[in-house]
């Protein structure tokens, strides 16, 4: 967004342009302290008006996307080129994005290439098998031909039905003590439990507090490392010990060799890493540590509910319920009527369900060695670019996490930082980076009147001066006059864009500037 321009009065001056005539006397000249406007007879040949220096061209360059800022790689006064990265957002989530997509685009491509090919041998095969599985089944049903292991089978089970009955109405001296026996297992059990995930959980913290302290210590070894390779970088000298005293007792830089220069490069890579190794040692040992509380908390719910069920069943075996009892008889006839089945032939509505799941397979054989229907290929295809279309999305989200330099130019403000949480558009009110080419440059002006504007037009020849710079005078052309005024205090004003035909290397942004622009002679 351009800099808003300081309130400027235009001064208006009439030139006149001197022919042979004299100049007329003090007391000649038209007295206009009580006139209300200057007669149009005498119109100045130019419009003075205050303005500011700005480049023909700068953007601010905005995020599309929200996100956390991973990487500021430029900063102020920073050349830069066309296409150039200024800044990263965090990508973790972006790059998760895209790989499911191209999981769920695989998917599709996979799902439409089964519909082209259809059934494999080996899958009509199986298919086959199950029809006749279920051919025989309908036989058996229909013939009521259960085999003797299906008789044996229902028979057990009447018999354990009945047994747990029994034990219900009279338990044995044996089966309470068998009863007692669980519960003290289950006791021990829980206690172990708790002592052995509480030792485990415990050494996870401890584990987890030596890393945190090996950090703090990498930390620390990067943060002087970082230090004295910078200051090596920026001065030449050791930054042990930055001046020596030479031989005739003068303070001189104490500059380092090639060899201090790679050792101290060296500490700077291997602190760095160091530093890494140490933050990766936490994150394991924070999972660790998770992982301990969560199966110390799992492994004693597990035990208690042991206990809970082994004392659940003592207290049943002794003091069992008229409810439980009732379920129990309910067992014993249920296992009886079973028993009772197997002995004899299906029932008519088996017969039909047997028949029905016979239908069934015999439909899904068919729907098998059938052609693909064009309407499921067309489904399937419409699936594949719909996953296309979203992996695309994802692609561009993951690019939009770069911004980057639309043209080559010059950063001239950086409003971003490094773990700063950004939202699409601008930032609190600024742009995170306004980009601006300062190989060309334009005055504008947003002071002058619609009085003013109608008399001169694009291509009018204008003088340009500088506060900053007095000795400097530049020719110029209107080159653009903003459509639309706009009301200051009451004046509609418009603005104005004078480009010089030169310019001087000492121009910097928003100078004061005042531009001359010549105007027609009524």
């Amino acid at each position: 967004m351009k800099a808003p321009i300081r309130q400027l009065t235009g001064i208006i001056i009439t030139l006149s342009v001197l022919t042979a005539c004299s100049l007329p006397s003090p007391s000649a000249q038209p007295d206009i302290s009580d006139a209300e406007a200057i007669p149009t007879s005498i119109a100045p040949d130019s419009i003075v008006a205050d303005a500011i220096v700005v480049p023909q061209r700068y953007v601010d360059i905005l995020f599309t996307i929200g996100g956390t800022v991973d990487a500021v790689f430029v900063q102020d006064g920073d050349t830069v080129e066309a296409n150039e990265p200024l800044a990263q957002l965090n990508t973790q989530s972006l790059e998760l994005e895209v790989a499911q997509s191209k999981a769920s685009l695989a998917q599709a491509q996979a799902s439409y290439d089964q519909i082209e090919a259809g059934a494999t041998p080996a899958e009509i095969a199986a298919q086959q098998a199950i029809v006749r599985n279920a051919e025989a089944n309908l036989q058996r049903t229909r013939a009521g031909n259960y085999t003797s292991a299906d008789i044996a089978s229902a028979s057990a089970q009447l018999q354990q039905a009945e047994s747990v009955l029994s034990v219900l109405l009279d338990p044995s001296a044996g089966e309470v003590s068998a009863a007692e026996e669980r519960v003290r297992q289950a006791e021990v059990e829980l206690q172990s439990t708790r002592d052995s995930t509480s030792q485990v959980k415990t050494s996870s913290e401890l584990a987890l507090q030596q890393a945190a302290d090996a950090l703090v210590q990498a930390q620390a070894s990067y943060a002087s490392a970082k230090s004295d390779w910078e200051f090596i970088q920026d001065t030449g000298q050791n930054p042990s010990n930055p001046e020596t005293i030479n031989a005739q007792g003068q303070s001189e830089d104490n500059d380092v060799n090639n060899s201090q220069r790679e050792q101290y490069y060296a500490a700077f890579v291997q602190a760095e890493a160091g530093l890494r190794s140490a933050e990766k040692a936490v994150t394991a040992a924070q999972v660790t540590l998770e992982q301990a509380r969560n199966n110390e908390i799992t492994s004693i719910q597990s035990a208690e509910s042991r206990l809970a069920d082994a004392r659940a069943q003592l207290d049943a075996l002794k003091n069992p319920g008229s409810n439980q009892i009732a379920q129990q008889q309910a067992a014993v006839d249920q296992a009886r009527a079973n028993l009772q089945k197997v002995q004899q032939g299906g029932t008519q509505p088996e017969v039909s369900a047997a028949q029905a799941s016979v239908e069934q397979q015999l439909a899904n054989l068919e729907q098998l060695t059938v052609p693909p229907r064009a309407v499921d290929l067309a489904e399937a295809q419409a699936r594949i670019e719909a996953q296309q279309v979203i992996l695309q999305q994802a692609e561009q989200h993951l690019e939009e996490a770069t911004l980057r330099a639309p043209f080559a130019g010059t950063i001239a403000e950086q409003n971003v930082e490094i773990g700063q949480q950004v939202s699409v558009g601008s930032n609190g009110g600024a742009a995170p980076f306004v980009l601006a080419d300062f190989g060309t440059w334009e005055i504008e002006t947003d002071n002058l009147s619609e009085r003013d504007v109608v008399r001169f037009q694009i291509g009018s020849s204008a003088q340009i001066t500088f506060d900053a710079l007095p000795d400097v005078i530049l020719e110029g052309t209107v080159t653009s006059i903003q459509p639309r005024g706009v009301d200051r205090y009451g004046d509609i004003t418009y603005t104005v864009i004078v480009t010089p035909d030169t310019w001087d290397e000492r121009l910097r942004w928003n100078m004061s500037a005042s531009v001359e622009i010549e105007v027609a002679s009524s």
